[in-house]
């Protein structure tokens, strides 16, 4: 077709364009040297980065594993005296974590996490979760708690469960609270309201039923 340009393989690249001779007239060792560098830098960049993701800087996000080791801190030591689970002789110590899973105890000072005392249930089981809503909610309690709330109204001393779904929580400062295993965050902020106002009067707090969503019941020293 005219106008298209005619190529020749001769000792030189040549190429003619509209009765124009164009004449490449590097040496032929250099002619494809720009391909062999590309592919020589693609090899060392998947070099480095292999070698980054060795050493840990850089890699795919966190896997929901990895989440959960991060989160698998121990919080609370299980006890359920028919279950013959908790600190007694003859018993089998368990923790549970902060994803909710139940664990066998570590290198961690076990007997200092704060208790939860549970009863009987079928489904515990090493390396899974809770059977029943109350473990995760006794689980994210203690979480939340330890990072936000032992400064105001002191650290845990012990969680138990009422029922499949509610539990109360005692402190060291002598506060006992109600929680339901629905809707954490809204049982906090009220906590939170509550705990404004006690400091306003200069008041100290008693008891706090978290459970209702209006109304809630709270009573001070």
């Amino acid at each position: 077709m005219k106008g298209e340009p005619e190529q020749t393989m001769t000792g030189r690249s040549q190429r003619r364009w509209r009765g124009i001779r164009l004449t490449d007239r590097r040496p032929e060792k250099w002619r494809h040297r720009p391909v062999s560098l590309a592919v020589a830098a693609l090899l060392l960049a998947g070099g480095a980065v292999a070698w980054l993701r060795l050493c840990g800087n850089v890699g795919p996000a966190k896997t929901e594993e990895s989440v959960v080791a991060v989160t698998g801190i121990p919080q609370l030591r299980l006890e359920c005296a028919e279950l013959e689970i908790g600190s007694e002789k003859g018993s089998r110590p368990l923790i549970l974590d902060g994803a909710g899973v139940i664990r066998p105890p570590d290198k961690t000072a076990t007997a200092a996490l704060p208790p939860f005392v549970f009863e009987p249930v079928q489904g515990i089981v090493i390396g899974k979760p809770g059977p029943e809503p109350v473990f995760d909610l006794a689980a994210g309690l203690a979480q939340k708690w330890r990072s936000e709330w032992e400064d105001r109204l002191g650290p845990i001393t012990g969680i138990t469960a009422r029922g499949g779904c509610c539990v109360t929580v005692e402190t060291a400062e002598g506060v006992t609270l109600e929680f339901v295993a629905e809707d954490l965050d809204r049982q906090f902020r009220n906590l939170a309201w509550i705990w404004r106002h006690s400091q306003k009067e200069g008041r100290e707090i008693a008891t706090v039923n978290l459970i209702p969503v209006r109304n809630v019941p709270v009573t001070f020293r």
